[in-house]
Order: C-alpha cells, then sequence, then structure tokens
C-alpha cells in the first residue's frame, strides 16, 4: 500500500510540473504572438497612411471627372433637342 501511495505522489507531482511547463509555453506564446499581431498592426496602418497619401488627390480628380461627364451629357442632350 505504502509503494501506491509514494507512486501516486510521483505521479502527482509530475502532473503538476507538467501542468506549469505547458501553462508556461502557452503563456510565451500567446506573448510572443501577441508581439507579432502588433507589429503586423504597425505595418499594415503605415502602409494604409501611406495609401490615404497617395489617394489623397484622387477624390478632387474624381469629382473634376464627373462634373466634366455631367457636362458632356447635358450638351449631349441639348444637341439632340435642338436637332
Amino acid at each position: 500500500m505504502r509503494v501506491n501511495e509514494e507512486l501516486d505522489d510521483a505521479i502527482a507531482g509530475l502532473d503538476k510540473q507538467l501542468d506549469d511547463k505547458l501553462k508556461k509555453q502557452e503563456h510565451d506564446y500567446l506573448k510572443g504572438y501577441s508581439m507579432y499581431v502588433k507589429q503586423k498592426e504597425q505595418d499594415l496602418r503605415k502602409i494604409i497612411a501611406e495609401l490615404n497619401k497617395n489617394n489623397e488627390g484622387n477624390t478632387a480628380k474624381e469629382e473634376r471627372i464627373c462634373a466634366l461627364k455631367n457636362t458632356i451629357k447635358r450638351m449631349n442632350d441639348e444637341q439632340i433637342r435642338s436637332e
């Protein structure tokens, strides 16, 4: 009976050690993954800021193009009516 108790204690001790090691590995993995995700977020924000800077003049250009298209359409409509 005493041998069984010693074995049970040894197994419980090993089980606790294994559980502690797994918790530490999980913590370290999640910490590393969190750092990786934060770095990628910064990279994406930088890329988005660069794209916004490159495209900031496009809105005005698009508005000008729409205005010109409307003018052409209006002129075409007037020409059709006058014929």
